[in-house]
């Protein structure tokens, strides 16, 4: 019960007020106005990690695989009763965005925005493609190298893995940023692409650019560098 009450505290769902009775907060109210009992475990999860900053929220940024090989069992336990394990809903996705906000800078954050943005539209573009539901990597975790991995085409089942890049520049002024990992992974894959997305206009447009096209502006390793 002590620690209960020390937690509601903590992430102001409740406080002792100037009369002594022990009350429910503004904050409080919020989550009691959940639609469900569901929901209001989310809240209340997310409120106690960003409150709280246990050692393996630091993971939250890396997604939602890397995240889960971290997590004490009761902990997990907690993430399976709040539904946040598995599953692409809009709300889980959000869940875990906004969860991860709190270890990200502001430029971080808007990047993390456009990305998801991005990522969805290729999603989306690969279903069409390939009639397949693809597998939304960079969700699940963060250092695979590549963000979607789908099919070459409907009557290849050779897996593709799809690094997705999205700017809100004009195509004059975009640009995109390739990682070691991304491209260690591109290099030792026979399928990999980027899907690269203009996302400045009412109706976004996409390049599928091979790895190959992309190699002649990768640096090389020399001497020192």
């Amino acid at each position: 019960a002590d620690a209960v009450l020390q937690i509601s505290q903590q992430c102001n769902w409740i406080a002792v007020k100037d009369d002594g009775v022990l009350r429910v907060t503004e904050r409080g109210e919020e989550i009691l106005a959940c639609a469900t009992s569901r929901d209001c475990l989310r809240e209340q999860l997310a409120d106690a990690i960003v409150t709280l900053k246990p050692p393996w929220s630091r993971k939250l940024i890396q997604g939602r695989f890397e995240t889960r090989k971290t997590l004490p069992g009761n902990v997990e336990q907690c993430f399976r009763d709040c539904e946040l394990l598995e599953g692409e809903d809009k709300d889980i996705v959000d869940w875990w965005d906004h969860t991860s906000f709190e270890s990200r800078s502001i430029r971080s954050k808007a990047m993390l925005r456009i990305g998801r943005i991005a990522e969805r539209a290729s999603l989306a573009i690969e279903q069409s493609r390939t009639g397949k539901k693809p597998i939304w990597q960079s969700l699940e975790s963060s250092i695979a190298g590549y963000d979607v991995l789908s099919l070459v085409d409907a009557a290849d089942t050779r897996r593709l893995k799809i690094e997705v890049k999205g700017s809100t520049m004009r195509l004059s002024e975009a640009v995109f940023f390739v990682t070691r990992n991304e491209w260690d992974t591109a290099v030792n894959s026979k399928n990999y692409c980027f899907h690269l997305w203009l996302l400045h206009e009412a109706h976004p447009k996409y390049y599928a650019v091979p790895a190959e096209a992309v190699e002649e502006h990768i640096p090389i390793d020399q001497h020192s560098g």
